[in-house]
């Protein structure tokens, strides 16, 4: 009823009104709540492999459940139109941000792979770069990767060789560079 007469009002206020971060979050909350639901209704055992659809839905509630309280307290309103607003403002530099992520991940675990350090074991374990880096989930070199860019420098994990020393180098400048405009951008905001 509130988009049907937000449309006859306006169509840019629908519009407005349908892409809110607060309404995709109730939509998205209120689905994957169903889904998980009828997902273990049938199968209880996909709980074990659906962690994780399981952990972002009470994510989801949990958001939908604070952007409810913004209604009691007129500071917490503001605190949320902020966040919001700060959100909108770095998208492009959280793009970027995850794209640099990404290729220096890429170009880390190639390296490894390229070397054959995957392949080999050091006293019957492997190595700790290929505990990391030899996995074929490309989404665990991205968090070691992230780890690094938020501070969790294990140096033991980039001197395998010159070139893994080398994206290490490379990584934590432009980290540095990125920290340091991610700080400038929010004094800007």
């Amino acid at each position: 009823m509130t988009l049907l007469s937000l449309y006859l009002t306006s169509t840019k206020l629908a519009k407005r009104y349908c892409f809110s971060i607060f309404k995709i979050i109730d939509v998205v909350s209120v689905a994957m709540l169903l889904a998980t639901e009828s997902i273990l209704s049938t199968d209880p055992t996909m709980l074990d492999n659906e962690g994780f659809a399981a952990s972002l839905t009470i994510i989801l509630l949990w958001l939908k459940l604070m952007f409810a309280f913004k209604v009691l307290n007129s500071s917490f309103a503001l605190f949320l139109y902020a966040v919001n607003e700060v959100i909108k403002e770095i998208k492009w530099f959280i793009i970027f941000l995850f794209g640099i992520t990404l290729m220096f991940s890429d170009a880390a675990r190639t390296i490894v792979a390229a070397r054959g350090d995957c392949q080999y074991n050091i006293d019957g374990e492997q190595q700790v770069v290929a505990a990391e880096f030899c996995s074929d989930n490309l989404m665990s070199v991205i968090i070691r990767m992230y780890s690094v860019l938020v501070g969790d420098v294990a140096l033991e994990y980039f001197e395998s060789s010159d070139a893994m020393t080398a994206v290490f180098v490379f990584f934590s400048f432009f980290s540095i560079i990125i920290r340091e405009s991610m700080t400038l951008c929010l004094v800007q905001i």
